[in-house]
């Protein structure tokens, strides 16, 4: 199935992400790798599934849609949320508790989405333009 790998490297991602509330260095960076690999490879299995699965002409929005709303809310949401939330969790010195409660959130809804994707395309999905 086309969507699997992209599950299994989102459901190994929120229980790594408390690398960024980790205090040692070694377990940090394997942390961050294995979530940086895990994440990477999800979104590269995202796309080739969606691109491989769409007609032609609904290629190019898909792909640029999933990129614009991938951005806006990575760069617009998170980048506003994570301040409010440590300054409500106590200032500065809360930055990695406030991080870790966007990254699992956004994680949790990704393996749901993800898992219901699996579900709607079917074990046998080919693409619409194409045969066996």
């Amino acid at each position: 199935h086309r969507l699997v790998p992209a599950l299994i490297g989102t459901t190994v991602a929120p229980p790594l992400s408390v690398f960024v509330v980790v205090h040692s260095l070694p377990l940090f960076a394997v942390q961050f790798f294995v979530t940086w690999v895990g994440l990477a490879g999800s979104s590269i299995v995202i796309m080739t599934a969606m691109t491989s699965m769409l007609p032609n002409d609904l290629r190019d929005t898909a792909a640029g849609t999933y990129a614009l709303v991938n951005t806006l809310v990575g760069f617009g949401l998170g980048q506003t949320l994570v301040p409010f939330v440590a300054g409500w969790l106590g200032g500065g010195s809360s930055l990695g508790p406030a991080i870790l409660a966007m990254i699992v959130p956004g994680l949790l809804l990704a393996v749901v989405a993800l898992a219901i994707g699996c579900r709607t395309t079917g074990l046998d999905a080919v693409p619409l333009g194409g045969g066996r």
